[in-house]
């Protein structure tokens, strides 16, 4: 890839997937705020890494010994059961209700909870994948990329935000 610029075609392409990745994954953990707890949302998002580490075994062959892979394996059930939380929470203590002072949650429903939750583990992951696209930039500095998925992410919230504050105000 000695050489490509910016404006490369296979350049570009692959900057504008890991852009709209990224710019619809940032929107759609906003939005999830308004359907999960914030602990449930950050601890999914900080869930990231693990997602790109078994994705950049598959993709770029990075080798993983047996104590990542049961470290991994741990981290990704720990997910499942942190967004499971409440509908386990129910199993165990009959009908329980969460409280919380936030009163804009949209749906008090856990399956439409557990549905969000799997939804962000989905997006966390196509992120992941995203953020790995950048190993296939090397020639291009950071500055680059950077204000190329800044013009991307503007584009994308031009669509995006009028319909967000559109449904708000309703």
């Amino acid at each position: 890839m000695a050489g490509k610029s910016l404006f490369d075609n296979k350049t570009f392409t692959i900057m504008g997937i890991r852009h709209c990745i990224v710019t619809i994954h940032g929107f759609a953990f906003a939005e999830a705020q308004f359907y999960l707890p914030l602990t449930i949302i950050h601890t999914i998002y900080c869930a990231g890494p693990l997602a790109i580490f078994v994705m950049d075994y598959f993709i770029n062959k990075v080798s993983i010994t047996g104590r990542q892979l049961v470290a991994a394996l741990i981290a990704f059930f720990g997910v499942l059961l942190t967004i499971n939380g409440e509908l386990i929470k129910n199993q165990l203590f009959g009908d329980s209700e969460f409280e919380s002072d936030f009163n804009n949650y949209k749906t008090d429903s856990i399956t439409i909870k557990i549905l969000v939750g799997l939804g962000m583990v989905v997006l966390q992951t196509m992120q992941g994948y995203g953020l790995l696209l950048v190993k296939k930039l090397r020639n291009l500095h950071h500055s680059e990329v950077n204000f190329n998925f800044g013009v991307w992410m503007m584009g994308i919230g031009s669509v995006l935000f009028p319909y967000h504050s559109i449904s708000m105000s309703e």
